[in-house]
């Protein structure tokens, strides 16, 4: 891998963590026109609870992943509301000399707790979902998810998963980081993605 591209990942990564699409934050605002939310003077039709129950970002990814791909970390729990939550992890003590990775981890989930009884099922999911991918292609990741896929751009890997009411995405970008390697990224997405959903059935 290229230093200086790695060290430019993990610098926007570090800027523009404010920029990188909360993909949750952009489905919510599309969510709400499809949940059966209204005003006062609008018909709602009828809704059920689905039952799921919001995962905890922070404990879908295991310790040892973590300090493999961003070394020692701080973590930041962010909670946006009853369906949304995201958390991050930054590296803490950057290695000059490269010999472990530098940068950001951040995952963040929604969970569509109403379901209009006409519409899609787990149709707020899937907004969700595809609203956490880029212009670009998204790979299909074979994986235990009803959905799953990963892209690569400047700013580093990222996931969409959705399993049921939930969809989980993940952004991951670093300097001196093996895992995002040309050849190791699609195997890290999927190695990412399987850690997730097995955390998510714990």
């Amino acid at each position: 891998m290229d230093e200086r591209d790695g060290a430019r990942r993990a610098e926007l990564g570090r800027s523009s963590r404010a920029a990188l699409p909360s993909a949750l934050a952009l489905s919510l605002l599309l969510v709400t026109g499809c949940s059966g939310e209204k005003g006062p003077d609008h018909y709602t039709p009828p809704m059920f609870d689905t039952g799921a129950r919001l995962p905890d970002p922070c404990r879908v990814v295991g310790g040892k992943t973590l300090g493999r791909l961003v070394g020692p970390s701080t973590m930041v729990r962010e909670k946006n509301g009853k369906e949304d939550a995201e958390c991050r992890w930054e590296s803490s003590d950057p290695s000059p000399n490269g010999e472990q990775p530098s940068g950001l981890l951040q995952v963040a989930a929604f969970t569509q707790a109403k379901q209009v009884k006409s519409a899609e099922l787990y149709g707020d999911a899937k907004i969700a979902y595809k609203a956490a991918q880029r212009e670009k292609t998204c790979t299909p990741l074979r994986t235990s998810a009803d959905e799953a896929c990963w892209q690569y751009d400047d700013l580093g890997l990222h996931l969409a998963i959705r399993k049921g009411y939930t969809t989980i995405t993940v952004h991951y970008g670093a300097a001196h980081s093996p895992a995002l390697g040309e050849h190791k990224r699609e195997q890290t997405a999927t190695e990412l993605a399987a850690e997730v959903l097995t955390n998510l059935s714990a």
